[in-house]
């Protein structure tokens, strides 16, 4: 490229030229890459943006300009929860009962299916409850990824009837008996209970004089994990709406990152919608994300998709072995954008963004995954020390 050392150090005082992993890295080179890729796709550059940070290096195309970062919001959604809620916070759903009710106070865990429930069935089997008249649960309680009363109630149903489980609350069954015993070599037996009625209040206060049995969800950031790597938009919906919705969260984002309505403003947690931000200042995001787990002893592998071996939106994407075991992001798709953002475990730490407004979708995931994979055949990359986990949602409960 350089025909000798003079000309070699003029360009990169001129256009500043990166020394990544001992492999030399030129912002034109990527620019001209960058150009070609989205040429070839016919994709309009001046609404396509691409951001790096290398080492504390931040550069990149239309790196300040609005975009859409569809379900990467929900890095941001994920970085709000933890640092509100803490790390390690679990969600508390209480299920009290006396001799004829049971009641269902819920606690905002969008992350309750029907494999928590079983389990609770069995501990008040264990309690000698067997029949009740009435259940009752309230707007807090989340079942199955919904909260729609109805939804609910035919769900509690399904389960609660265990004379009539289906194949669903069976495969969940057995889901739960596989995962004890993977854990300890238990198993539990079917459960078995009755009811007369269900029945929904908004707001439920369960007598004095009754029993209870408290579940405790999974630590937050075990929740997070499957939920970025499967994009769930319910949880993240609620989640964003438990803390507070919009102006909670642009509150958040002016405190932590002097961030105003110019630069992002998201109308959901999830990134279903209209929400905005910028290359440039999803980059700070990560950045901060990945020093707030670094300090809880995590890391970003620790919350979003290992791509190429985690299961889920990256499953099929890097899945060469020069690539799989380097990379964690994020992906994201809305009818008219795609995107892809997170972290390269290279020498200089880097960071990245992609973000694509178009309606060929195929086309920008390919451009993605080329113009990040040119990015890694020039790095120095570490492997990382990672091995999918369980992702179900009784993995650490815990019922008191």
């Amino acid at each position: 490229m350089f025909k000798n050392k003079l000309a070699k150090f003029a360009l990169i005082a001129f256009s500043g030229l990166f020394l990544t992993s001992g492999i030399e890295r030129d912002q034109a080179d990527l620019n001209r890459v960058w150009g070609e890729l989205n040429s070839n796709n016919s994709f309009n550059l001046s609404k396509q943006s691409f951001c790096f940070d290398i080492n504390g290096t931040v550069f990149g195309q239309n790196i300040h300009q609005l975009v859409r970062p569809a379900s990467v919001s929900k890095m941001y959604t994920s970085l709000w929860a933890m640092s509100e809620l803490g790390y390690d916070y679990r969600f508390q759903t209480i299920f009290s009962y006396d001799q004829k009710n049971l009641y269902i106070l819920g606690g905002n865990d969008s992350y309750f299916v029907t494999e928590n429930l079983i389990l609770i069935l069995n501990e008040l089997n264990n309690r000698g409850i067997t029949n009740i008249e009435n259940i009752y649960f309230d707007m807090y309680f989340k079942l199955n990824w919904s909260n729609d009363s109805q939804s609910i109630k035919s769900g509690l149903e399904k389960v609660f009837k265990t004379s009539r489980w289906t194949r669903s609350e069976k495969e969940a069954f057995k889901n739960v008996n596989d995962y004890l015993y993977e854990q300890s070599q238990s198993s539990i037996l079917k459960p078995v209970f009755n009811f007369k009625r269900i029945l929904f209040r908004n707001e439920l206060n369960a007598p004095l004089s009754s029993e209870s049995i408290t579940h405790f969800s999974s630590p937050l950031y075990q929740q997070l994990k499957p939920i970025n790597m499967y994009s769930n938009n319910f949880y993240h919906d609620n989640i964003f709406d438990f803390l507070g919705g919009n102006i909670a969260f642009h509150d958040f984002m002016y405190r932590e990152f002097n961030a105003n309505d110019d630069e992002i403003y998201f109308y959901t947690g999830s990134g279903l919608g209209e929400n905005r931000t910028t290359c440039e200042l999803t980059l700070r995001l990560l950045k901060r994300l990945r020093e707030f787990l670094n300090l809880n002893g995590l890391e970003p592998m620790d919350q979003m998709a290992v791509a190429g071996i985690d299961e889920g939106t990256l499953a099929k994407r890097f899945t060469q072995s020069k690539y799989n075991q380097y990379i964690s992001a994020k992906t994201g798709t809305l009818r008219h954008t795609s995107t892809l953002a997170g972290y390269i475990n290279d020498a200089n730490q880097t960071i990245f963004g992609v973000f694509n407004h178009t309606y060929n979708i195929a086309g920008a995931r390919e451009l993605q995954n080329e113009f990040i994979k040119y990015f890694m055949d020039n790095a120095q990359l570490i492997p990382l020390e990672y091995s999918p986990s369980n992702t179900s949602s009784i993995v650490n409960i815990q019922l008191k």
